[in-house]
């Protein structure tokens, strides 16, 4: 079940009665109750689907101009919400850069309930595909059948979340209820089959339930009872870069095979000086094979020893894949601020291979972000995923980015399908992590170091 057209369901404070709070203080304008109910479950849903925005802030960003777009008068709503302390917001608007942030008034700052609403037109808007969606879902409909089998453990699921939520608090971690939320909203909409399948258009990635659940809570997935099994490609992002490393890539004279960057993004070609990028690649041979040695070994482990002997605190390997992205996909302008160590200190380890990314920033400083996306996309979704719907149609498959998930017993295929794919794209050997998802124990003793305060 993909989609209701009847009824969906929304995510707000559990201690807020809107409908008590609309009879006891009616709005002065014509409103609905169910556009009320939309607006406040943004608060939750927009965090619980862009990773990582709420260890940046308290206030959640809501873009006024896709808000219009379901909410015709929605200033009127915002203004009542603030007045009648339901929201604050930071008021800080900074334009096509930031949308002003609002989040739930201390009173309400508690778990999120369900809500239903019923407004036809409003989920009509909410739920309608355009010609790109019909395409992408007709395109990758061998993914999107296999969630209508998916399983979830949620009483398990919430039982460890619920776990970690007290702990977090004990501990007094930043924004612990609206992470809480989050996450408890992606485990009610996996209960609740309230899937959604979305492509995006600027880099062809694939957003689901999955891509949004956090990690930790992937072990209560399975199918026909069979817990899932993840072959996760290990540092996809500087793996697929070394494509860029290879004078073939930018030209239309490679094997079928190979990736080429006039097929992955042909408008990037307008914007790039190939013949200086080739020029560098021929000059600097040492520098990239020792970049791909690098890939080749684990760029992050790599880069957190070499940072580390510099004196430069990274204390595990996350941190450091979380350095080597602000290093590749941060402006180029970035480089001589005070805060840029990392990228100095990576440009000085392999210098031309640092210059060639330069290049793809240049015009655009998303753009080398946005081509690996695509590199990604395409790696997985079109040429693996289709491989196996091909080979192996009683498959059921997953995708969560750069990993793919399937049912115990089908992994070893899986990682053969990708190690040839990746192979034939950039050709390099990939690594690739198996890992058996299975639930965690819902006790303290289960939880990371650091939610216990350990260092």
């Amino acid at each position: 079940m993909m989609v209701n057209f009847i009824i969906m369901h929304k995510y707000i404070p559990s201690n807020l009665d809107i409908d008590k709070l609309l009879s006891d203080v009616p709005p002065t304008f014509n409103y609905s109750r169910d556009c009320f109910v939309y607006i406040l479950g943004l608060v939750t849903e927009i965090p619980a689907h862009t990773k990582g925005l709420l260890e940046k802030s308290t206030f959640v960003p809501i873009n006024a101009s896709i808000l219009k777009q379901h909410v015709h008068n929605y200033r009127l709503y915002l203004d009542y919400l603030l007045l009648n302390g339901v929201f604050e917001t930071d008021n800080r608007y900074i334009k096509e850069e930031k949308s002003k942030g609002y989040r739930y008034a201390q009173p309400y700052q508690t778990p999120v309930r369900h809500v239903e609403i019923t407004k036809f037109t409003l989920i009509k808007g909410l739920t309608s595909e355009g010609n790109w969606e019909r395409s992408m879902s007709q395109k990758y409909h061998e993914l999107k059948n296999w969630f209508d089998e998916l399983q979830y453990d949620y009483a398990g699921a919430e039982h460890w979340l619920r776990e970690k939520y007290k702990a977090d608090l004990k501990l007094g971690l930043h924004n612990t209820t609206p992470k809480f939320n989050a996450n408890l909203m992606n485990i009610m909409r996996l209960k609740e089959k309230d899937y959604y399948f979305r492509v995006d258009a600027t880099a062809g990635r694939l957003h689901t339930n999955l891509t949004s659940l956090k990690s930790e809570l992937r072990g209560w997935l399975a199918w026909q009872g069979k817990p899932l099994v993840a072959n996760d490609l290990k540092c996809a992002q500087p793996l697929l870069l070394t494509a860029l490393l290879s004078e073939e890539f930018y030209e239309n004279t490679s094997t079928k095979d190979a990736f080429e960057l006039s097929v992955l993004n042909p408008k990037v070609v307008k914007t790039i000086d190939t013949a200086a990028i080739k020029e560098l690649i021929r000059s600097g041979a040492q520098d990239i094979k020792n970049y791909v040695q690098a890939v080749e070994s684990d760029l992050y482990v790599f880069m957190q020893d070499a940072l580390t002997k510099k004196g430069y605190s990274v204390p595990t390997r996350d941190n450091a894949k979380d350095i080597m992205y602000a290093v590749l996909y941060s402006s180029n302008k970035f480089f001589s601020q005070p805060d840029a160590f990392c990228k100095r200190y990576f440009n000085e380890l392999f210098p031309a291979v640092y210059e060639i990314i330069c290049h793809f920033k240049k015009q655009e400083p998303n753009a080398l972000a946005l081509l690996m996306q695509k590199a990604e996309s395409t790696l997985i979704l079109d040429r693996i995923t289709k491989r196996i719907s091909k080979q192996r149609p009683e498959i059921a498959i997953y995708t969560v980015h750069d990993a793919i998930l399937s049912p115990a017993g089908t992994e070893d295929y899986i990682k053969q399908v990708i190690t040839e794919e990746t192979v034939r794209a950039i050709g390099l050997l990939p690594t690739i992590k198996q890992e058996l998802l299975s639930p965690l124990k819902p006790s303290t003793g289960a939880l990371p170091m650091e939610y216990l305060g350990v260092a």
